[in-house]
């Protein structure tokens, strides 16, 4: 009579994890289009596209160390936090899957996807207004 009730659970636990993965992929996708679209504006404000291109190296470069952190403005560090979370949240649901008696945290990672949300919807707002502030 206890096979039936787990099953069950497994049955919403699987559910839960589909829906999650269908939240963080689509989290992904937007974070690319809103890192694109922050390249995009990034070269049309600054015109020159080498310069920015430099910039791009240079700032990818600085990833690798600590000062990296402190001498970014605001939304590149907004960006970065939402690659950040939405790299935690695959490398967790990947191993999660791993694991064969699976147990979730659910709660862990559906305040990371929460916040990722934040994040990714705080980037959107900002290079929106951006893109209103060149027309």
């Amino acid at each position: 009579d206890a096979q039936p009730v787990r099953s069950q659970a497994q049955l919403e636990r699987e559910k839960a994890q589909e829906r999650r993965t269908v939240s963080i992929v689509g989290l992904q996708q937007r974070l690319m289009a809103e890192e694109q679209d922050n390249r995009d504006l990034n070269q049309v404000e600054n015109s020159i596209s080498h310069q920015s291109q430099l910039r791009e190296r240079r700032e990818n470069r600085l990833k690798q160390s600590d000062q990296y952190w402190k001498a970014r403005d605001p939304d590149e560090l907004a960006l970065d936090r939402a690659i950040l979370f939405t790299n935690k949240i695959s490398d967790y649901a990947t191993r999660t899957e791993e694991q064969i008696p699976t147990y979730f945290h659910d709660n862990t990672i559906e305040e990371w996807i929460m916040q990722t949300e934040k994040e990714v919807s705080a980037l959107e707002a900002q290079n929106k207004l951006r893109r209103d502030n060149l027309i």
